[in-house]
C-alpha cells in the first residue's frame, strides 16, 4: 500500500474515529520505534530546516532522519541537495560538524573528497587501485523539495510529491494573510523531552488542556471558540483572538496551528504576518528534540515579536512537563490505553489512526 492510500482509509469524521487511544506500550517499546523508524521515517516526507539556514553556496547543515545520518547543501548552482551522510569508503559519517561552510564535502577518516551534489572526486592512493570507478562511489541522493523557505527531504525515492502530500495545507496557510516569501528566520530554540515523539505530537493536536494548562494562551486566543479539522495527512486549530474592545487591524485574523504527519508544526498568530515551526526528531523510543524557529516578515511590529517568541516559549516549557509525566505514566504498565474524549481530541484519532495503518499492516 503506498503512503496516500494510507491518508484514503483513515477515519474521516469524529463518529468513525476509535476512542481507544494506542496501546500505552507502544510509547515505549524499542521494537514499535524502529518499526515506526522503517515504515514512517525512512519513507515520508521530513521538514529538515529553512533555506535560511543555508543562503550561500557551501553551506550545510546535518540533521538525524530517523537512524539515517543526512547532510543539506546549497551547491555552487544555487540548488539545495540532500545526500547521506555516509562514506562510500568505511562508512563513517562525512561531516561531524552541525552546520559550516565548504567547497568540497571531505570525509574526516581517510579524506575521500565529494561535491556539494554528492559526487565522489577523490580519493587518496586509489590511482593504482584495479576497477576503480569513482563515479559508482557517489554519496547516496535523496528527494529534496522546498516549500515557500521550508525544506523537505525523503529517503524514499517512490514518495509522492510534496505538494500532493501536504493536500489542503498549503491553501490554508494562504488563506491566513501570511506571506511565506517575506518571512525572515530570527529565533531558534531547541528544547529536550524526556518523552516518546507520538505524546509530543498528541499533546500539540488538541487544546482540550489549554484551559487548565496554558493560561498564557488562553488570555491570546478565544478558547471558547477554538476548533480543529484534519483530513489526509494533515490537521489544522484554528481560534480568534481574545479581543479587548479595541479595534485593532490585523493582517492576519485567527490562530492558525497546522500539523504535518508525521513531524511538523506550522504555527500562526493572529497580527503581523509570521509564523513558527515545531520540528520534532525522535531520538529514541523515550527521547524527543523538538525545535523551534520562528518567522517574521519585515516590518512587524517588535513587541509583537518579543510578545508572541514569548508565547510560544512558555507553552512549549508547559508541555515539556505534560508531555514527560504522561510518558512517565503510559510507560508504568499500570494501564493498557486510554480513551479520548473525541469532541476535542479528534485530530489525535485521525492521527493514531494513521499510525495504527502504518504499524500494524
Amino acid at each position: 500500500m503506498s503512503i496516500l492510500d494510507h491518508a484514503a482509509t483513515a477515519a474521516t469524521s469524529q463518529e468513525q474515529y476509535n476512542p481507544r487511544t494506542l496501546p500505552f506500550s507502544w510509547y515505549s517499546d524499542p521494537a514499535i520505534f524502529r518499526r515506526e523508524t522503517q515504515e514512517i521515517f525512512h519513507k515520508f516526507w521530513q521538514y529538515v530546516g529553512p533555506t535560511h539556514s543555508i543562503p550561500n553556496a557551501g553551506d550545510f547543515f546535518r540533521i538525524q532522519l530517523g537512524d539515517v545520518p543526512v547532510l543539506v547543501t546549497r551547491g555552487k548552482d544555487g540548488n539545495i541537495n540532500a545526500i547521506v551522510n555516509v562514506c562510500r569508503h568505511r562508512g563513517a559519517e562525512v561531516k561531524l560538524e552541525e552546520r559550516g561552510n565548504c567547497d568540497a564535502l571531505t570525509c574526516h577518516y581517510h579524506a575521500w573528497t565529494y561535491s556539494l551534489e554528492g559526487d565522489l572526486k577523490s580519493a587518496p592512493r586509489t590511482r593504482k587501485e584495479v576497477d576503480f570507478d569513482k563515479s559508482k562511489f557517489g554519496l547516496r541522493k535523496l528527494r529534496v523539495e522546498t516549500y515557500g523557505p521550508f525544506i523537505f527531504v525523503s529517503l524514499n525515492d517512490d514518495v509522492p510529491p510534496l505538494a500532493e502530500f501536504m493536500g489542503d495545507l498549503p491553501a490554508i496557510i494562504e488563506g491566513t494573510g501570511v506571506n511565506l516569501d517575506n518571512l525572515k528566520l530570527q529565533q531558534r530554540k531547541e528544547y529536550r523531552l524526556k518523552a516518546n515523539w507520538k505524546i509530543v505530537v498528541e499533546n500539540f493536536l488538541e487544546c482540550y488542556h489549554c484551559p487548565n494548562a496554558h493560561p498564557s494562551f488562553g488570555d491570546t486566543i478565544d478558547l471558547s471558540s477554538y476548533d480543529s479539522e484534519e483530513s489526509g495527512w494533515i490537521s489544522t486549530q484554528f481560534g480568534p483572538p481574545v479581543e479587548d474592545g479595541e479595534t485593532v487591524e490585523r493582517q492576519v485574523r485567527e490562530g492558525r496551528y497546522n500539523f504535518l504527519f508525521p513531524t511538523l508544526s506550522l504555527n500562526i498568530y493572529p497580527g503581523p504576518g509570521n509564523l513558527s515551526t515545531n520540528q520534532l526528531i525522535p531520538i529514541d523510543e523515550e527521547n524527543t528534540l523538538a525545535v523551534y524557529e520562528y518567522f517574521y516578515e519585515e516590518g512587524a511590529d517588535p513587541t509583537f515579536v518579543e510578545e508572541t517568541s514569548e508565547l510560544i516559549h512558555q507553552v512549549m516549557v508547559e508541555d515539556l512537563t505534560l508531555c514527560e509525566s504522561a510518558h512517565r505514566g503510559a510507560k508504568s504498565g499500570q494501564v493498557d490505553a486510554g480513551r479520548l474524549v473525541t469532541k476535542h481530541e479528534h485530530s489525535i484519532a485521525h492521527f493514531q489512526d494513521l499510525i495504527r495503518s502504518i504499524v500494524s499492516e
